[in-house]
């Protein structure tokens, strides 16, 4: 911009101030004077009923550069043609060109339907909008001249009209401000706008001049004598009289008196953050704006140091938790930190709305406060900004409107870390940004530049409701990557802190509310919290607002955003619930010191009820309702009565039970003056119930159980009903009998069908039933899953001739038992048994191997299979023969034997080969044979000789019992005990049995045991 051509009054300045050649703007005034307004037309030709007939009520609005004056307020009344002389003034930036809009207004009342506008655009239309071009500076649109020049302009439809007006330009010396013009800041002290086109640091038109003392707005004899800027009031949407107050020009003084959105650096300190029960709920920080002749740049005589930032915690911070600082900040806050986030003495920028609280003494404040970034570390490796923006706020307890900057780019210059060399480009080592609404962010970095954020924002809704909000942290390092980090270094260490001066106006409105809800007793207070409005509960904004790292510079705004203001339902309400609370605390009699009567207020009713609602909006034990009326007019209850849907009204005398299902309650009462307060009603979704549910198993299902048999192909149908809120999920699991259980399967709906998988084995299935309300039913059994066979062997054994088994000449017969049984398929199965013998040389049995097919083994059902061998014998002698069972299953597709370790039993006996006795055979000692069926043993060899049978010869052969009972011919040793006749006997002595030696008979043989 150092090329462009400049007016010979700025040259001096350049000489003087070389910085304005490393800027892009400089300011001037922009004048607009409306000499003269001559009606064309009719205005007010009383078209209802022939009746209003009057001459035009004119005004006049003008926008220059993207903001709105207009002098409503000051009309001329029944005039067609006026020399009203109307000046119009703005600060501007004369390095570019901007435009001028003109409009004229009729004032009609409500019978009129409203104002007219006159048509002053010779091309059509009610608004004239003209492009200034400052240098050289001329005008141009629908009417065209050089500045200064007188310029005419009528319209062409109706209701036409005639202005005569002209448009100056003067700069900062030689425009004759008033005392509280706002004007741009001393060039020696700060440049004059910053990137959003709103005037930097700017002043006070009485801070042009050097001063000994601070002005006061209270010394004013009228608004238009102390400014030619047409500021704009807001008042409290609602009466509190007792709380906002103000004896500058009388009753309407309440509330706030503002300019324009505006942008101001310094140092903060913390002020406080006032109640969200009584209060503004509003934070509050006191910004160190640059001095000027002496005092604080847009200071008054009530604060003369600093200028004070506030912003409503709902509106903002009670949202900011994504990112550490802005959480850190508010936790600190609530703990009632001095120094929250050891914010005070750090670099900020701020934006707000530039106005006077005319309730404290017309003290200059930034409220709401836009936006802000914070200084919080100047560490080169963390250069950390915690930054918040919006579009919209309110103006706390003594106001009634939303107050919105339409920007629609806001961009903050945040300076370059000093100490760092020119030439070195930062680099953004984080962002972590966070909204209520998607748009764009964006970070210029580079070598000799600021580092410039730009918050891209929608248009703002302009009906009460809140627009865009922005939060999180900027962190910059001025160090090449790898380079070891500093300590870090806070900007406190170099930034002057001060202490807070108190306010002095007297029954400050927060003060008058803290004093009066301290004053209260418990109960007191119960009955205010139940009347007042609470705050809505904290809820972070949660929309990423990711960062763009931008190749070039962001351009400056290229106008001012437009600044709209709308009646604020919530806040109005909210004044109004902190009037009932105080009057309800008080039954309708408040302190004779406060100033509000509660006349006209209706009567209270105070729901309470039992239980506690659960996240879906249901009551999960009774509800029981007391009603509790409250009389906030003092002219006291005659009765409260409710119902219950569309039941008749009844009088309450008890607190009583709501049903099950959804009931709405509707609720008032009647104070004595005849008087119902407006009817509440309270919805309650109440189920105590417990759901139901059932598990059908479907098939196949081979055995009822328990446990039931089926395999995995069975389908089990898990179907919840519920009378009350209504099935809300059903959910199941299953897992092996005995072992820690997994995590349910859950379905939204009422019913869920399923399959058992695994290994086989018994299950135990879950099953959770969850209703709407929150109510659960869970049930659990137990179901076998069997899908492979396990057939098994249960025995083999000898089932005739009982043992032992002796072969005493020709071949026996013996009969081998196999059971069989299928154990784990739940389907009858098919099976192969092989059975096999594994015999001697000398000892032989027929068959070896038998294979034989088993058709269609049932779950659990054993089968026996008995197969006979023939043993015959080769030689004397004992022999070991091994018989095995196997069982395997039939080849089938899909299906396999998931135990193979009971499929096979194995049984060994001994079989004893005899000879027959026989005459002529030499027998040896310990030789044995067969007579009569008996076992003998030899006990002298000699050679047999007819005669010399085993029963007939002692001498030679001994008997060889096969059991217990006595017998004859047998040795007996000494211990030995026999069975005979059913008693026991031990041997004495030892000895041969004779026939006529029973144990009975020989007591010197044997002693009878029992």
């Amino acid at each position: 911009m150092c090329n462009t051509p400049l007016p010979p009054w700025l040259l001096v300045l350049v000489l003087l101030f070389s910085c304005v050649c490393q800027i892009d703007a400089y300011a001037g005034f922009v004048v607009v004077t409306i000499e003269r307004v001559i009606a064309h037309d009719d205005f007010d030709p009383g078209a209802i009923f022939g009746i209003g007939r009057s001459d035009a009520d004119f005004y006049a609005d003008v926008n220059i550069d993207g903001r709105d004056e207009n002098n409503r307020d000051n009309y001329i009344g029944d005039e067609d043609d006026i020399s009203p002389n109307w000046k119009f003034s703005k600060a501007v930036d004369l390095s570019r060109s901007f435009a001028v809009s003109i409009s004229i207004g009729d004032v009609d009342g409500f019978l009129r339907g409203g104002d007219d506008t006159a048509d002053i655009n010779p091309q059509g239309g009610s608004t004239l909008t003209l492009q200034i071009n400052p240098s050289p500076c001329q005008i141009s649109g629908p009417v065209s001249g050089n500045c200064g020049d007188l310029l005419v302009a009528t319209g062409n439809s109706y209701p036409k009209a005639e202005i005569r007006f002209r448009i100056e330009i003067q700069d900062l010396a030689s425009f004759p401000s008033l005392p509280w013009d706002v004007v741009p800041a001393d060039p020696a002290i700060s440049e004059s706008f910053d990137p959003n086109h709103l005037l930097l640091n700017p002043r006070w038109g009485w801070q042009t001049q050097a001063t000994t003392s601070a002005a006061s707005f209270g010394s004013c004899s009228s608004v238009a004598a102390c400014t030619q800027q047409f500021p704009k009031n807001d008042y409290p949407g609602w009466s509190v009289p007792f709380v906002c107050h103000s004896n500058i020009f009388g009753a309407n003084g309440d509330g706030h008196t503002n300019w324009e959105v505006v942008t101001y650096r310094g140092p903060i300190n913390w002020g406080g953050h006032q109640s969200a029960f009584y209060q503004d709920d509003d934070y509050n920080i006191e910004l160190d704006t640059p001095t000027t002749n002496g005092f604080a740049s847009g200071g008054t005589s009530d604060n003369t140091k600093s200028l004070e930032l506030e912003f409503k915690a709902s509106e903002s911070i009670d949202h900011f938790g994504q990112t550490p600082y802005w959480k850190n900040f508010r936790d600190a806050v609530d703990d009632d930190d001095s120094n929250p986030n050891h914010v005070n003495g750090q670099e900020a920028i701020v934006i707000g709305l530039l106005g006077l609280d005319r309730v404290h003494g017309a003290k200059s404040e930034l409220h709401p406060a836009y936006a802000m970034a914070i200084h919080v570390k100047t560490d080169p490796s963390d250069d950390q900004w915690a930054i918040f923006a919006r579009n919209f706020g309110n103006e706390g307890m003594c106001s009634g409107d939303m107050h919105y900057a339409d920007f629609r780019t806001l961009t903050f210059q945040l300076p370059r870390l000093a100490g760092v060399a020119a030439n070195v480009k930062p680099r953004v080592v984080s962002s972590n940004f966070f909204g209520n609404a998607a748009s764009t962010t964006n970070v210029f970095v580079d070598a000799n530049q600021d580092t410039f954020i730009s918050f891209g924002m929608n248009p703002t809704p302009n009906n009460g409701d809140e627009g865009d909000r922005i939060s999180g942290e900027l962190h910059l390092s001025w160090v090449p990557q790898g380079t070891p980090r500093r300590s870090q270094v806070s900007i406190n260490e170099t930034s002057e802190i001060h202490a807070l001066a108190p306010r002095a106006d007297e029954g400050d409105p927060e003060d008058v509310l803290g004093e009066l809800y301290d004053s209260l007793t418990p109960a007191q207070k119960e009955i205010y919290l139940a009347i007042a409005p609470l705050q809505p509960p904290r809820t972070d904004d949660s929309i990423p607002r990711p960062v763009n790292i931008l190749s070039g510079k962001p351009a400056p705004a290229a106008t001012k955003p437009p600044l709209f203001a709308a009646k604020n339902p919530l806040q109005e309400q909210r004044q109004r619930g902190i009037l009932n609370g105080f009057c309800g605390s008080f039954s309708g009699q408040l302190p004779p010191d406060h100033a509000a009567s509660c006349d006209d207020l209706l009567p209270f009713t105070r729901l309470v009820h039992t239980g506690q609602e659960g996240s879906t909006g249901w009551y999960t034990n009774p509800v029981t309702i007391t009603l509790i009326a409250i009389d906030t007019s003092g002219k006291g209850i005659d009765h409260t009565e409710y119902q219950i849907g569309s039941q008749s009204f009844i009088r309450y005398s008890s607190p009583f039970a709501l049903p099950q299902g959804v009931s709405t309650v509707s609720y008032r009462s009647q104070d004595r003056a005849g008087r119902f307060e407006v009817t509440k009603q309270a919805t309650f979704r109440v189920d105590t119930i417990a759901p139901q549910s059932s598990l059908a198993i479907g098939l196949p299902q081979y055995d009822a159980g328990p446990p039931v048999i089926i395999s995995s192909a069975t389908p089990l149908t898990l179907t919840g009903t519920d009378s009350g809120s209504g099935v809300s999920s059903v959910s199941y699991r299953f897992f092996p009998d005995g072992t820690a259980p997994n995590a349910y399967t859950r379905i939204p709906g009422s019913s869920v069908q399923f399959k058992l998988t695994g290994p086989d084995g018994v299950y135990q299935v879950d099953t959770l039933v969850t209703d709407v309300a929150g109510n659960t039913l869970t049930q659990s059994r137990k179901i076998r899953l069997s899908n492979s066979a396990d057939l098994a062997i249960v025995s083999v054994g000898v089932v005739s001739p009982p043992p032992p088994f002796v072969v005493v000449g020709s071949p026996i017969q013996l009969v081998v038992r196999t059971i069989l049984v299928n154990l784990g398929f739940v389907h009858p199965v098919d099976g192969i048994l092989n059975r096999k013998v594994v015999d001697t040389a000398d000892v032989t049995l027929t068959p070896k191997d038998v294979t034989q097919t088993e058709t269609a083994l049932e779950w659990k059902v054993q089968r026996t299979r008995d197969q006979s061998y023939t043993a015959a014998c080769q030689k004397k002698g004992s022999n070991t023969v091994t018989f095995t069972s196997r069982l395997d299953l039939s080849p089938t597709p899909g299906i396999s034997d998931n135990d193979l370790s009971n499929n096979q039993k194995t049984l060994t006996i001994s079989i004893s080969c005899k000879l027959p006795w026989q005459p002529g055979v030499l027998y040896h000692i310990g030789d044995e044979a067969v007579f009569n069926g008996l076992l003998y043993v030899c006990r002298q060899t000699h050679t047999s000789q007819p005669d010399w049978t085993p029963p007939a010869t002692y001498a030679l052969w001994a008997r060889i019992p096969v059991t217990d009972e006595w017998a004859v011919q047998v040795i007996y040793k000494t211990g030995e005990v026999v069975v005979f006749e059913g008693h026991h006997y031990k041997a004495i002595q030892g000895h041969q049995a004779l026939s006529v030696w029973t144990p009975p008979v020989v007591p010197a043989l044997w002693q009878r045991l029992d």
